[in-house]
């Protein structure tokens, strides 16, 4: 089974953590591992979510870890590319 993990804790990683849990393929084709984030404090503040499993900076893909980026702006490209320079897969 594929182990989803969100890149970014803030706001809309919250928001992406919901929507694939409601989404087809959840509990079947995949599970949320966690989130990446550079600020590992980031869901202290927050309740009932999967784990910060690393930093964007340091994180290296498992097998069978998929992602999908939250970040937007100028940042997105770089957190994006520095996840598939390591063999990342996005979905």
């Amino acid at each position: 089974m594929k182990q989803l993990i969100i890149i970014g804790a803030g706001g809309m990683g919250r928001t992406f953590y919901d929507m694939s849990r409601e989404s087809v393929g959840y509990g079947v084709e995949y599970e949320i591992k966690g989130f990446i984030d550079d600020n590992l404090a980031s869901l202290d503040a927050f309740e009932n979510y999967p784990p910060i499993v690393g930093t964007i900076s340091d994180y290296m893909p498992q097998e069978n870890d998929v992602f999908v980026c939250s970040i937007g702006g100028i940042s997105r490209r770089a957190c994006i590319e520095k996840i598939l320079s390591r063999g990342g897969e996005f979905i």
